[in-house]
């Protein structure tokens, strides 16, 4: 049985979850496919799920009336920034050539690359707070360690030595 017969079986027994998971399966091991990417995005939107129906319109050209719109959405619940936003599309999209890539999609992922290009980058000779705070944390950790190990190994000599 292929791939298409089963989906069109879930999909016959309203199983949406089921063809949707099959249909992000062969566009994740598959070569880039936008009209795959589209029919998630309308399965996504049957399933009333229209941040995620915006997420597979993204990686599409699709000329559907709605599709513009739920970009935005997508674009706007789930990130706080452009490289967000690049972290939360498909991977297959974000390792394609942009020249392999339909016109409406290039243009998305160039757009995102000029926010991201003139987005403030960190300071990199600036360390994040967690490394400075990391080698205190093991000397912490470690002296801790060590200190339940001598109270442990104390109240196990004191059961040996003191019985009875």
């Amino acid at each position: 049985m292929t791939l298409r017969e089963r989906i069109q079986i879930d999909l016959s027994r309203n199983d949406l979850g089921s063809a949707r998971t099959r249909l992000v399966s062969a566009f994740v091991n598959s070569p880039y496919n936008p009209a795959l990417a589209e029919e998630i995005a309308r399965l996504s939107l049957q399933m009333h799920n229209p941040v995620e129906a915006g997420r597979w319109y993204f990686c599409c050209d699709s000329q559907d009336e709605q599709s513009a719109a739920l970009i935005q959405l997508f674009s706007s619940k789930t990130s706080s920034g452009p490289k967000q936003l690049l972290s939360q599309l498909p991977p297959k999209l974000r390792t394609t050539p942009l020249d392999q890539l339909p016109d409406a999609v290039r243009q998305r992922m160039n757009d995102l690359g000029s926010q991201i290009a003139a987005s403030p980058s960190e300071d990199p000779d600036k360390p994040d707070w967690l490394f400075r705070f990391f080698g205190i944390g093991c000397l912490l950790g470690t002296l801790l360690i060590i200190v339940a190990a001598v109270i442990g190994l104390g109240t196990i000599a004191q059961w040996l030595f003191n019985r009875p």
